[in-house]
């Protein structure tokens, strides 16, 4: 409709101007007197009935049938040799070839679009209303009513075990985040227990040079000092390797126990 309107307004004004220029052309001569003299030169033109009676309610048919049959090819002869005819017969010419080819294929195409937007937007409401009924079938319960409860409740349970085995993961997930970080400090305390050892053997190391030094001195009270000085150290250093021994042990007891 609205390709429509947008034609007949856009017709509308080549309807107009092609049917009040025409007519007026045609109609001149019954309505105008012009007085020439003998040598052909215009002398005066007059207005029949002081151009009173020029309106008239046929006038207004009359143009508008006049025009209207052109646009359908309906082209009566135009009588007369005078220039108006002429004018009024090249006007009618120009109305017929713009209304008939140009204008009625303008109105062809438009609502060629407008057929080709329907039936895509057509196109696309089916394919919802389709899927809509596909979706609708696919929820639909299996079993018909009152049976249908069964079937709820079938999904209530498996919506539970679904969110327990979510819930089960999600914890083995954390588990074993638990377990790498154990396994990088039981390899930091592993590498704290061989700094002990080496830091024990360097101990060892300057105890027997001290003993040797001494030995070859004479002093023998200065000797037994040093030597419970390194039991000391040694003992607290076996302290300490036990203590560590213990908590990693105590660790991997909860650790386990946690898990199961």
């Amino acid at each position: 409709m609205k390709d429509f309107l947008f034609f007949v307004c856009f017709i509308l004004i080549f309807f107009l101007g092609y049917s009040i220029s025409s007519w007026s052309l045609i109609t001149t001569d019954n309505q105008v007197s012009w007085n020439y003299n003998s040598d052909g030169s215009l002398v005066n033109g007059s207005v029949s009935g002081d151009g009173s009676d020029l309106w008239t309610w046929q006038l207004l048919r009359d143009v508008t049938n006049f025009g209207v049959w052109k646009i359908f090819g309906q082209v009566d002869p135009i009588d007369g040799t005078d220039a108006y005819s002429v004018v009024a017969f090249i006007l009618t010419i120009l109305f017929v070839a713009i209304s008939n080819v140009l204008l009625l294929n303008v109105l062809i195409a438009l609502f060629n679009v407008t057929i080709q937007n329907v039936q895509m937007q057509s196109h696309r409401i089916w394919r919802y209303q389709r899927f809509l009924l596909v979706y609708e079938y696919n929820n639909k319960p299996p079993l018909p009513p009152p049976f249908n409860t069964i079937y709820y409740l079938y999904r209530i349970i498996r919506y539970i075990i679904e969110k327990i085995q979510y819930y089960r993961q999600k914890h083995r997930h954390v588990a074993c985040e638990i377990s790498m970080d154990s396994i990088g400090l039981s390899e930091q305390k592993i590498r704290e227990e061989f700094k002990t050892s080496d830091e024990m053997q360097r101990e060892s190391a300057i105890a027997d040079d001290y003993w040797s030094y001494i030995l070859k001195h004479g002093k023998k009270d200065q000797v037994e000092v040093a030597i419970q000085n390194i039991e000391r150290r040694l003992h607290d250093l076996q302290e300490q390797i036990h203590d560590i021994i213990s908590q990693g042990s105590n660790y991997g007891q909860e650790w386990l126990v946690s898990n199961v």
